[in-house]
């Protein structure tokens, strides 16, 4: 599972938006949801963490956008929920 931020970097005050991509080792395309915190605060809504199945990149993608980003560091972590094939991660 990794995440991506455009801009990156960004600056206080712009919008920014993170992408969330989920492979498997299986071969299986994850599905279900994700949650996506920074610093330990749960980022957009809960219809954001939607996963997408995407082939292009091997997984799933779910994409979130907050409107004004804030100064200083964030540590963000991603949590996939998992499904009844695919453990959560």
């Amino acid at each position: 599972t990794t995440v991506t931020a455009a801009p990156d970097p960004s600056k206080a005050g712009q919008p920014v938006t993170y992408t969330v991509l989920v492979k498997s080792t299986t071969g299986l395309m994850p599905d279900g949801t994700v949650t996506l915190t920074d610093n330990g605060n749960p980022v957009g809504t809960p219809n954001d963490g939607n996963l997408t199945p995407n082939p292009g990149a091997g997984g799933a993608t779910a994409t979130f956008t907050i409107d004004s980003a804030t100064a200083g560091p964030h540590t963000l972590t991603a949590h996939y929920d998992g499904n009844t094939n695919l453990n959560a991660s």
